[in-house]
């Protein structure tokens, strides 16, 4: 799981769905799962014994995230020889060893850009299609959002 987008200090709808899900998945004993976070952060509910947990750098701004997740990411995960790569966070990076999947939980920055920085709403019309085209799967978390991606 690229979990990248999530910080500590920072709860989302999007850090909530990543958390729940993974702490049901954690409890699977056919699932091997690898986290890449930042600075070794995860949510308490995860237990550290049932998950493997990789510790990236902590990123200073979105920018420098978005930039080693995509640039770096894929070596990191190489080693790890990963059958699936998810990103719950609605970009993944296109190269990242295994089959990859996103999760995109709404279109709002089409839908109400006003919501967004500018920076922000461009890294998305950029980052979500390019992720929905180069994807193995993609999951929508509503049937509206999945009638606005197709």
């Amino acid at each position: 799981m690229n979990l990248l987008f999530l910080t500590p200090a920072r709860v989302s709808g999007t850090a909530t769905y990543a958390w729940s899900l993974l702490s049901r998945l954690q409890h699977r004993p056919e699932l091997r799962l690898v986290l890449f976070t930042q600075n070794g952060y995860v949510d308490p509910s995860i237990d550290p014994d049932r998950v493997d947990i990789i510790a990236c750098p902590t990123f200073p701004s979105t920018p420098r995230r978005v930039a080693w997740e995509h640039l770096r990411l894929p070596s990191r995960a190489r080693p790890h020889d990963l059958d699936v790569v998810w990103s719950p966070g609605y970009v993944a990076p296109r190269f990242a060893g295994g089959a990859r999947v996103v999760t995109v939980h709404d279109l709002y920055y089409v839908r109400v850009p006003a919501a967004l920085p500018f920076l922000r709403r461009q890294y998305y019309s950029v980052g979500i299609p390019g992720s929905v085209r180069h994807c193995d799967a993609v999951l929508a978390v509503s049937a509206n959002t999945a009638e606005d991606l197709a």
